[in-house]
This record gives structure tokens, C-alpha cells and sequence, in this order.
């Protein structure tokens, strides 16, 4: 049996190269990593083995099989913000917001307060809710009780949903 060495000796004296055992030297690492690789061969294999056999009994899908759709369904995101729109004392107001492009459905909508300005003498209170959503867009409710006298009030927001 043929070593590495002598294999790869008469390769390169083939093409005009002189190789010797010293700058050679490697003859047990190849052996050990040779046989490192078919180990860990086997046990590719066995961990496949066992991968197929949890899936068998969880009733899970291969990990490899083409999906009919996409896991994801094509979204996109409108964002903006809705003012108050002036002083609010002890009272609710709605403003409507329409989405540049509607929806496939009610989307998903966040919001935050970014803006708040209130009398300085009074509590600040104030509730701003989205009572009603749709595919073309939504109402924001701003309400404000007790004392508290709003100046104003800004929200921003971002809507996220199928396209339409």
C-alpha cells in the first residue's frame, strides 16, 4: 500500500517538482484527520437518524420541504402622526387618519405619545386609544378628564399588514 507521501511524490516528479519527506512530514496528521473525518461521518449520520425519528414522532414537516408560500406574508408599513389639534379640557376628540395605501385586512398598528403639552397649574391626564381600525386606515381618540386642561397632544404611529 501506497503512503500519501509516495502518491503525492509522483505527482509532483510528473510535473518537475522534487518533494522530500521532510517538507513533507504530514503523513500521520493526514491518517488522524482521515479518521477524524469518518468519525464524525458516523455520527452525522447517527444525529440524522435520530433528527428523522423526533420528527416522526412530533409530526414535524422536513426541515428541507419547499413551503406552497412564502413563511412570511409580503408586509408592508405606513407610519405618521396624529395631532390633538388644539386645547381639550374635560372632553374626548377623534381624528381620522386615512393610509396613503390601503390594506389587505386591518393591520397591525403601535403608537406612542411623542408630544404632550398641558396648563402647568393642572394634573396632566390623558387616554389616547384607536377605537377603530380598518384596512383604509383609523380613529384616534384623545381624551383628556378631571382638571387637566391639554394644549396639545401628538402621536406617532406606525400600521403594518398584508398588501393589498
Amino acid at each position: 500500500m501506497k503512503t500519501e507521501f509516495d502518491k503525492l511524490s509522483r505527482v509532483c516528479s510528473n510535473e518537475g517538482v522534487s518533494l522530500n519527506r521532510s517538507q513533507f512530514g504530514m503523513e500521520n496528521e493526514i491518517a488522524n484527520l482521515r479518521l477524524q473525518v469518518a468519525i464524525n461521518k458516523d455520527l452525522l449520520k447517527a444525529h440524522s437518524v435520530e433528527i428523522q425519528e423526533i420528527k416522526a414522532r412530533r409530526g414535524l414537516p422536513e426541515v428541507f420541504e419547499k413551503q406552497k408560500q412564502p413563511y412570511f406574508p409580503r408586509e408592508r408599513c405606513e407610519t405618521g402622526v396624529v395631532s390633538l389639534g388644539g386645547t381639550l379640557y374635560k372632553a374626548e376628540r377623534l381624528r381620522e387618519v386615512h393610509f396613503m395605501t390601503g390594506f389587505k385586512g386591518s393591520p397591525s398598528i403601535s403608537y406612542g405619545i411623542v408630544y404632550f403639552d398641558v396648563d402647568h397649574s393642572q394634573n396632566g391626564r390623558i387616554s389616547v386609544t384607536l377605537p377603530k381600525v380598518t384596512a383604509d386606515g383609523f380613529t384616534a381618540r384623545f381624551w383628556v378628564w378631571g382638571r387637566s386642561i391639554t394644549y396639545e397632544c401628538i402621536i406617532s404611529w406606525i400600521a403594518c399588514g398584508k398588501e393589498n
